[in-house]
């Protein structure tokens, strides 16, 4: 989550909210009003930070969050207005979604654009070292194709899956591998490109500006050749009465999360 055009669009946030949909309520709503605590350990655990700027960085993340609430009532009404039994609706609400997704993005890419402008000599070459490591993590993992991750995935959405679902799942399994291998490799040309920008100038203000701007220029890469939809409305006809009734409880959840987020002040 903490480079998003580099390659964490949500990773930290879908699997918080998975924590959330997975615990009690009590715990649930501890937990979302100590979302700023787990931004921040987040963003610390990646961004090399000098003392001075991680103390900038709680007061940063507290105000982002709290001026995403609009964004969060959008996605509240795009929930309550969600019919999984119809296709129709379904994608229009996916649509909604993208935009919706556009602007959060582009509100965390700010936060994180203005913290790695502030990024010392010797910050910029620890900044560097994280991301190379991780990134070579990853592309480790890329290089083998896990057909039973993409299956655990849809799992934690609808359940057991059934035969019909699972080869809906293989016939889009290469592309799905592939626009995982393109991520990384955007991400690791993106690195590189923010590394040689920190080193060519030392003025904050430019820094965060281009560097916004090259997370732009990669976020529409990622949203290039976009068939997810298509996969979403290929599973709706399949989906058995157990599996509707899981992701009408998920949807609920996750419904009651969004609203939890909104009456919390950070």
């Amino acid at each position: 989550m903490i480079i998003w055009a580099m390659g964490y669009p949500f990773k930290y946030i879908f699997s918080f909210l998975f924590i959330f949909l997975l615990s009690s309520c009590g715990l649930k709503e501890l937990a979302v009003k100590n979302a700023d605590t787990f931004l921040i350990y987040q963003i610390n655990k990646h961004l090399p930070l000098e003392s001075k700027e991680k103390e900038h960085l709680k007061s940063d993340v507290r105000l982002l969050l709290n001026n995403i609430k609009p964004e969060a009532l959008e996605l509240l009404q795009m929930m309550k207005s969600l019919d999984l039994e119809d296709q129709k609706n379904v994608s229009l609400r996916y649509e909604e979604a993208k935009r919706w997704y556009q602007k959060i993005f582009i509100h965390f890419s700010q936060l994180i654009s203005k913290k790695i402008s502030t990024l010392s000599k010797d910050g910029i070459k620890s900044f560097k070292e994280i991301q190379d490591k991780e990134i070579k993590k990853l592309k480790a993992k890329a290089e083998k194709k896990d057909f039973n991750k993409n299956i655990s995935a849809i799992k934690k959405v609808i359940g057991d899956l059934n035969e019909s679902q699972i080869q809906v799942l293989k016939k889009y399994e290469d592309y799905l591998h592939e626009k995982i291998k393109q991520r990384l490799e955007r991400r690791a040309v993106v690195l590189d490109e923010v590394v040689t920008l920190l080193k060519r100038t030392s003025d904050q203000k430019t820094r965060e500006t281009e560097i916004m701007q090259l997370f732009l220029k990669s976020h529409i890469e990622n949203l290039k050749d976009d068939k997810y939809l298509e996969i979403i409305l290929a599973f709706l006809p399949t989906l058995n009465e157990k599996q509707k009734k899981h992701l009408h409880h998920q949807k609920a959840e996750l419904t009651e999360l969004i609203e939890i987020f909104i009456a919390t002040k950070y």
